[in-house]
C-alpha cells in the first residue's frame, strides 16, 4: 500500500453511530487519503459507558460491516490522549473543516442512544443496540457484493 496522508476524526464514540459512519464515509470519498479515527482516552462513567479499548473494538467491528476491504485498509482506529481542543498558531498546512450532514444524520444523538440502550440493555459492557442501521447490498467494484450500512434515515 502506498504511503497515505490521513484525515482525522477525534471523539469519544459512546457509542459509534450512523452520524460517525456518515462522517467516515465522507472522508473516505477522497481516495488519496486514509482516515485516522482517534478514540479519546476517557474514564468510563455514566456518559462514557465503554473503556477506550472497547470503543476501538466496537468501531472496528462496525466499520468492517460497512466498508469494502480497500476502504478498511485506509482506516486506522486508535486510542489517543483525551484532547481538550485542537489549536494552531499559523497556517502550517492543516485543514480544519466542519462537514455539514443532512438533517437525518445531524439529529443523531449519542446521548439519546445511550439513554434508550440503558432502558433496554441492562449490561452496559456489551455494545449498544443501534436502531439507526439498515442494510443495503452494494458492489465493491470487483462484482462481489458486500453488506454495507446505508444511511436511509429509517
Amino acid at each position: 500500500m502506498k504511503h497515505l496522508k490521513y484525515k482525522a476524526m477525534f471523539g469519544r464514540y459512546q457509542p459509534w453511530h450512523r452520524g460517525h459512519r456518515w462522517l467516515l464515509m465522507q472522508l473516505l470519498r477522497d481516495t488519496d487519503y486514509g482516515v485516522w479515527i482517534g478514540v479519546r482516552d476517557v474514564t468510563p462513567d455514566k456518559d462514557n459507558l465503554y473503556a477506550p479499548k472497547t470503543v476501538v473494538a466496537n468501531i472496528k467491528t462496525e466499520i468492517a460491516k460497512a466498508l469494502t476491504p480497500n476502504e478498511m485498509e485506509r482506516v486506522r482506529v486508535e486510542v489517543i490522549p483525551d484532547l481538550e481542543g485542537v489549536y494552531y498558531g499559523r497556517d502550517v498546512g492543516y485543514n480544519i473543516k466542519e462537514l455539514e450532514p443532512p438533517s437525518f444524520i445531524s439529529e443523531v444523538s449519542g446521548t439519546k442512544i445511550r439513554e434508550e440502550n440503558e432502558k433496554t440493555n441492562p449490561n452496559p459492557s456489551s455494545p449498544p443496540t443501534n436502531r439507526f442501521k439498515s442494510k443495503k447490498a452494494v458492489s465493491d467494484g470487483s462484482g462481489k457484493h458486500i453488506q454495507r450500512y446505508a444511511d436511509s434515515g429509517e
